[in-house]
């Protein structure tokens, strides 16, 4: 996983800890995507940023509480 801070890639991880992004309604029904989300520590000494949770790709974004699908609707 690569630090957004300094684009140093990093392998160690810190933690982890769960995100409930809400999604699109499925037939009127509220929709709720469990994700376990890891956070990483970065490798260079250097950065500023000294951690950094990863992100799926067309799911998630940083500190996002919905899921992109629901964002651009």
């Amino acid at each position: 996983m690569a630090c957004p801070g300094c684009g140093c890639r990093s392998g160690r991880i810190h933690g982890s800890y769960p995100k409930f992004p809400r999604d699109l309604p499925a037939a009127g029904k509220l929709v709720v995507v469990s994700l376990r989300v890891r956070r990483f520590v970065c490798a260079e000494n250097s950065c500023p940023r000294k951690t950094f949770a990863e992100q799926v790709p067309g799911l998630t974004r940083r500190f996002g509480r919905r899921t992109e699908r629901l964002r651009s609707t």
